[in-house]
């Protein structure tokens, strides 16, 4: 069966390479100076202790590129193949190769108290799970191997992770706010949710409890952005161009914790990435981040989206709008300061129909 999670992912990563032995020379090397088992050696996530090791399996890797071995040689290299193809190895050796292929793209981004963000930037080229697309290569494992079109590139790392930074000050102040709100705090909330008071009180208590949850996961050290190459791939090629369109056109997603996602897991598509680009403070990834972490620990829906209008109406009630991931966003944004009047504007309309 094909996979279809990061867990799946990194839970393959973790049986396969622990207490494998490596060949030859790196036997060594992958014991004391790489040791990744220890990374993913936790069922709860990956050791941010231990993240230094991923750079230096990533050094390790490009000594022997820059010498003139390929990628893929060098990762067959380790698991005693030379350069054999993959539909002759040893399965404990082919997935082997495919974690070291995924752990190679694996990047702690950024380490700033108990905050840790991390980020797998599979190959852009891969259309299917690491593991999925080394197991299935055949006779072009090295090839495979060898791709390095990384799907985040260093710039969208970072940008990815200074938007966690943003987002999380953002949930802290949305704390501060909604622990005792003013009068403007409880405009905006009658804005957003509800034109009652009560369901005004009602909403700030609600919204109070689930920003502090989505503040909590901004700062743990298991947030994991990650792609998503099955869903990446339903979208259309556009002439000329690299990406897909439709699905990779959209901002992010995530499964719930009622599935097999059992990581905390967000996964970032291009709509995001450019957004962080768009001369406007890359607020609307902020709000994307913010949108989809709501999903994640408060089991929020997509009742309506922000293009079909937010204002609360007879059709977008309060209790619909207490449950949407946009109203929960766009409230951040809007209580930080950071919604343009322009698409204050375009979003703030009554909705014509739901999308649940």
């Amino acid at each position: 069966m094909a996979m279809e999670y990061f867990t799946e992912a990194y839970d393959k990563a973790r049986t396969s390479l622990k207490d494998y032995e490596f060949s030859g020379d790196w036997k060594k090397i992958m014991k004391t100076d790489v040791a990744i088992a220890d990374i993913v050696a936790s069922a709860d996530g990956p050791n941010y202790g231990k993240a230094a090791k991923l750079d230096t399996l990533r050094a390790k890797i490009k000594e022997k590129v820059d010498s003139g071995e390929s990628e893929g040689k060098v990762i067959l290299s380790m698991v005693g193949e030379n350069g054999k193809l993959l539909n002759f190895m040893k399965k404990k050796d082919q997935t082997a190769a495919a974690a070291i292929k995924m752990l190679r793209h694996f990047y702690l981004e950024k380490k700033a108290g108990a905050q840790s963000v991390w980020i797998f930037a599979q190959p852009y080229s891969f259309h299917k799970w690491v593991f999925d697309e080394i197991g299935a290569s055949g006779f072009r494992a090295r090839s495979k191997l060898d791709k390095v079109d990384e799907v985040y590139n260093a710039t969208a790392r970072k940008n990815l992770a200074n938007g966690v930074s943003t987002a999380r000050a953002w949930c802290q102040k949305c704390v501060a706010k909604l622990g005792s709100p003013d009068q403007g705090t409880k405009a905006l909330v009658k804005t957003w949710f509800g034109p009652t008071d009560a369901k005004a009180n009602a909403a700030a208590k609600t919204l109070l409890d689930g920003f502090k949850k989505i503040t909590a996961l901004l700062g743990s050290t298991k947030l994991i952005f990650s792609d998503e190459p099955l869903d990446r791939m339903k979208g259309k090629r556009v002439k000329g161009q690299k990406h897909y369109r439709d699905n990779w056109e959209d901002y992010a997603f995530v499964d719930g914790r009622s599935t097999r996602e059992r990581l905390d897991v967000v996964y970032i598509q291009k709509g995001t990435l450019d957004a962080f680009s768009g001369g406007d403070g890359g607020w609307l990834a902020i709000q994307a981040i913010i949108h989809e972490l709501s999903h994640r620990v408060l089991d929020t829906d997509d009742v309506v989206y922000d293009y079909s209008g937010l204002q609360p109406s007879d059709l977008f009630t309060f209790k619909k709008a207490i449950r949407n991931a946009d109203s929960w966003g766009y409230f951040a944004a809007d209580l930080n300061g950071m919604l343009p009047e322009k698409k204050r504007k375009e979003v703030y309309k009554k909705a014509a129909e739901l999308d649940e």
